[in-house]
């Protein structure tokens, strides 16, 4: 790692601008912090709890921008290393609408799931909050469902750390 008096200087890029979406965006974002001097870049990697690395666990974002066949994850991970510079991927997991990918978690337990299938959240009055169901991360299964992410991302990938941020899907 990039000598930094024991500090982390890092970029936090997320995945719904520009930025990680192709190998051209992947190079500027490091030619960026080699000149900003930082030495590790924190990277979404899932915005709709959808994956731009490969997984066994997610689907693969439906995002138009990614290249097909691309593996964001993968291509930072292997340009990063050669600037010395750490990726710690994150989820931010922030809901926009349905998705159209019939495996995604939102159809097997958001809203719509059955009670015992659902992981949403519920108000104070014993009911989802339909205009923003948040996926509950109280909930058991949604905790090994965690585990199961950061554990798929780490066997595939050398990474320098993991994020978990805000997780939530709205």
């Amino acid at each position: 790692m990039k000598q930094t008096e024991g500090f982390y200087r890092a970029f936090w890029v997320q995945a719904f601008e520009p930025g990680l979406k192709t190998p051209e965006e992947i190079d500027q974002l490091l030619l960026d912090a080699d000149n900003a001097n930082m030495n590790a870049i924190l990277a979404q990697v899932s915005r709709r709890h959808d994956a731009y690395y490969s997984s066994d666990v997610l689907p693969f974002t439906e995002d138009p921008a990614i290249p097909s066949g691309f593996d964001p994850l993968g291509y930072l991970v292997e340009q990063a290393k050669e600037r010395e510079i750490e990726v710690h991927p994150l989820w931010h997991e922030v809901y926009n609408g349905p998705p159209e990918h019939p495996d995604h978690i939102y159809h097997a337990h958001g809203p719509d799931a059955s009670d015992q299938d659902t992981w949403v959240t519920y108000g104070y009055d014993g009911n989802p909050n339909e205009a923003m169901p948040y996926l509950d991360v109280g909930h058991p299964d949604f905790q090994t469902h965690i585990v199961e992410m950061v554990t798929d991302v780490a066997n595939h990938y050398d990474l320098d750390g993991v994020h978990l941020d805000l997780y939530l899907i709205t």
